[in-house]
Parts: C-alpha cells; structure tokens; sequence
C-alpha cells in the first residue's frame, strides 16, 4: 500500500489513493510516450487528442486526492 507520512493516520484515505494509482499510474506512463512522440514531430490530430484525454484522465483520478 502507498505510504506516505501525511496520510499514515487516514487509512481509508491511504487505500483510496493507492487504488486510483493503479489508473493514473498507466495514464501517466501513456502521456509521457505521447509527449515524447509530440516532441519528436509527430504532431497529428490523434495524438493530440490522445494528450488531452490522459490531462483530463489523470485530473479527474486526483479531483478529490489532490
């Protein structure tokens, strides 16, 4: 389980973050490569989308968990 001092005392808030990493991390593993290609000129509509849908992903896996 994630475990971060802040939390140490809020085990349900502990176990709820440590789930939605199991979404976000993945997400933000996607964004990097879609970035990396963006950087690297390939700039088609696809991946532009596919870089705002993982912002909006990885902000609405954090919206309540900072």
């Amino acid at each position: 389980m994630l475990q971060v001092p802040m939390i140490a005392d809020n085990p349900a808030l502990a176990r709820s973050i440590a789930h939605r990493f199991l979404y976000i991390v993945p997400l933000n593993n996607l964004q990097v490569e879609l970035r990396r290609c963006w950087r690297a000129g390939e700039m088609d509509e696809k991946a532009r989308r596919g870089i705002l849908a993982t912002i909006n992903g990885i902000a609405t896996g954090l919206s309540n968990s900072g």
